[in-house]
């Protein structure tokens, strides 16, 4: 049976799902993304080709919103699919077009600005104030060399150099993203790289930077361990690895027990870091989130107008269906280390 790579990602995950209500996907997304040519291509045709197939069927959950659910026979067949695709259908719905729009679009820097407090066409939860104060806490110099992990469109990397003089690396496995980090910002200076790398496995030799930094993309690295072994060899000597991230707490577990030191992230620098501090941002996304969407609907006019709906569309979808569920449930925190490297 011949599937896209999309329905092939789209499937694994199904497939990965629990068989509950919370399980399904919404197919209002692949709706919304009917009216968008950004993601139009990829997620509808994955959809219909499982459909089709026999292996995604329609269900219809609480809120009588049309679902779909793996069957049996998509089960099986997502069994037999060799275990070599990583979980990015994010990435690869992300760069149809997402970030090339973001970048060009005027409705978008006015939320950056409005929801981050700068345009530097932001897709995290990390605003200029935390931004800075994280950076201060960094002490970066213009000799240090950066690697700026999960850097999207580039924007938090060209900051960095801005106010430090340091050279920095910024890496994403979004060609897209990469693509438009370079148009953007690389002509600010000869001390700001980007390119396209897989975080789990960095092209870069031992000791070649002195800080590393994610924010708000690490979590999404399946083996943690591996990669906080990596990027304590990727830095020299003194080298310090800033980590921020969302911390998920599964349905089986209780979120009273979820502190910053019980996370994947803090038992793998427990294993490799001479000391880390870690600290709890998790009051910010309430507020935040409750921001971005107020400010995405209220800029739904403006985005129209440039044919950009589908940006919108992204952040309002993600408050509604995932974040805000999930912050009323007490299910999700965010966390920041800071590890220090002999």
């Amino acid at each position: 049976m011949n599937l896209d790579e999309s329905a092939i990602q789209m499937l694994e995950e199904f497939a990965a799902a629990k068989p509950a209500d919370d399980c399904a996907v919404d197919e209002t997304r692949a709706e919304r993304d009917a009216r968008n040519e950004a993601f139009a291509v990829d997620t509808k045709h994955a959809v219909t080709q499982l459909v089709e197939l026999g292996l995604i069927e329609r269900a219809f959950h609480k809120s009588e919103n049309t679902s779909y659910i793996v069957t049996d026979k998509g089960r099986r067949l997502a069994e037999r699919i060799p275990n070599n695709h990583p979980p990015t259908f994010w990435y690869q719905e992300q760069d149809r077009d997402f970030y090339r729009v973001a970048h060009r679009c005027q409705a978008y820097g006015t939320f950056c600005r409005t929801v981050y407090g700068r345009d530097l066409c932001q897709y995290g939860q990390t605003r200029m104030e935390s931004l800075d104060s994280l950076r201060a806490r960094l002490e970066i110099s213009p000799d240090h060399h950066v690697l700026d992990l999960g850097c999207g469109t580039g924007g938090i990397s060209a900051y960095l150099h801005q106010q430090s003089g340091a050279f920095v690396t910024g890496v994403d496995l979004s060609t897209s993203a990469i693509a438009v980090a370079n148009r953007r910002y690389a002509p600010w200076s000869p001390r700001i790289r980007y390119e396209t790398a897989d975080m789990n496995a960095l092209p870069y030799p031992p000791a070649s930077f002195d800080v590393a930094v994610s924010f708000d993309s690490i979590s999404r690295v399946e083996d943690m361990p591996t990669m906080v072994t990596q990027l304590r060899t990727l830095l020299r000597p003194g080298g310090k690895l800033l980590i921020v991230s969302e911390h998920r707490i599964p349905a089986e577990a209780s979120p009273s027990n979820s502190t910053p030191d019980n996370t994947r992230a803090a038992q793998a620098l427990v294993e490799v870091a001479s000391h880390f501090e870690s600290g709890d941002d998790t009051a910010s996304l309430e507020p935040f989130w409750n921001h971005a969407r107020a400010t995405a609907m209220a800029l739904q006019a403006d985005f129209k107008k440039e044919k950009a709906e589908v940006l919108a569309d992204e952040w309002i979808n993600y408050a509604d269906s995932t974040y805000m569920p999930l912050i009323h449930a007490r299910r999700i925190r965010r966390y920041e280390y800071l590890a220090c490297f002999d």
